[in-house]
């Protein structure tokens, strides 16, 4: 007797606000007006920051308790939202969960530049997972790092994916 309402791209906003509150406001090596100028301009001009957004923030899926924390509380916060409203049309109420299908796929040429350093048009993360090509420390630390999201709130269940090379 719920709607279902599919989260995705955890990892990409627990990214985004780890490199912001690391780099802008903790080292003070990037500042916000610079980094609203780079989203806007989606990096155009603004490659070196682009990089060091990807590479010298923390990045979900490496057991880093800095992004892991973050990511978790992203996750309780907007299930636990999702599930205080109901549809006005039907009266049911809605539940949040990870089972994200493709619109990690689809919704990526929608959304803007992340602060992450994505760029608009590249993959958003897919349900629980890291971000494509961001979890360094290998499958363990991946499994570490969802293994912190507290899902009790995310009834409607998480998709997590592991890709392997032959």
């Amino acid at each position: 007797n719920y709607l279902t309402v599919e989260g995705m791209g955890l990892a990409t906003v627990a990214d985004s606000l780890a490199a912001i509150k690391k780099l802008v406001y903790e080292d003070r090596s990037v500042s916000m007006v610079d980094l609203v100028r780079a989203l806007d301009a989606n990096f155009e001009g603004h490659e070196a920051l682009r990089q060091t957004l990807r590479h010298k923030a923390p990045k979900f899926g490496n057991d880093d308790p800095y992004v892991d924390e973050l990511a978790n509380e992203v996750s309780r916060f907007w299930t636990e939202e999702a599930f205080k409203r109901v549809a006005p049309e039907t009266g049911k109420r809605y539940r949040g969960g990870y089972l994200s299908w493709n619109y990690w796929v689809a919704y990526a040429p929608k959304t803007a530049a992340t602060p992450d350093g994505r760029l608009r048009g590249q993959f958003l993360s897919n349900g629980v997972c890291p971000v494509n090509g961001v979890d360094l420390a290998g499958p363990t630390a991946v499994i570490k790092s969802v293994g912190q999201i507290s899902l009790e709130t995310a009834p409607n269940g998480a998709s997590h994916t592991m890709s392997f090379s032959p």
